[in-house]
This record gives C-alpha cells, structure tokens and sequence, in this order.
C-alpha cells in the first residue's frame, strides 16, 4: 500500500497541523492523531477534526494502538482510516477488519509506515 510510504507525522494538536499543512502545501501526508490524545479528546473530536481537514491530499488517521472499543467507535462514526498496533491479537484485528471492511473503512498498521515523525522532529529537520 503505497500510504506507508507518504511522509507519516503524528499529531496531537489542530493548530500544529494546520502549520505542517501550509509547509507542504503540495505533498501527499499523512496525519497520525496519536492514541494518548484520542484518549483524552474523545473519538467525537477526532470525527470534527476529520471534517475540518477534508483534503484528498491529506490521509487522517486514527491511532487505536490495542484499543478494540476506540477502534469499534471510530469504525461507527465512519472515521475513514484507523491504525492499529501489530500487538492487537490477529483474530481481533481480523474482526475489526472485518466490520471496518463493511464500512468502507481502512484498517492501517501504525508499525508499517517508514518513519513517523513528531512535530518537533519535523521541525528540527528544517
């Protein structure tokens, strides 16, 4: 799946990725709403977000790491890509899979992207 390969930064803040967006204005991207922030925000929050950066450029992606019920709540808020972690026990992930397929929904492996990048690291690289 060509997705793994696209510059991969994990976000936990709107503003931030507003500026990152402005940087690479003409790049495909994609945004990785951390799990800790999912946790803390709410997956409501992540669906608003979702709505506010509707770009084709832009791949927005949802963080569970081994979270089934967070997973099962974006799969039902029809958040478009979640990322889970290779530690899900593989019959889990097949279900998820399963009901996300039904949904139209992408089910990514956070371990498969090339390099995830923190803001700041993105940052410091410039």
């Amino acid at each position: 799946m060509k997705v793994y390969e696209y510059l991969t930064i994990k976000f936990s803040n709107l503003d931030e990725v507003k500026t990152v967006l402005k940087k690479f204005n003409n790049s495909k991207i994609n945004i990785i709403w951390s799990f800790e922030s999912l946790s803390w925000q709410g997956p409501h929050m992540m669906k608003q977000f979702n709505l506010l950066l509707n770009d084709k450029r832009i791949n927005f992606i949802a963080e569970v790491g081994e979270n089934i019920g967070l997973a099962l709540t974006l799969i039902e808020l029809e958040i478009k890509k979640i990322s889970v972690s290779t530690n899900l026990d593989k019959n889990l992930r097949e279900k998820i899979e399963s009901l996300a397929k039904k949904q139209g929904i992408d089910v990514l492996i956070t371990q498969r992207f090339k390099k995830i990048q923190t803001i700041s690291e993105l940052m410091r690289d410039f």
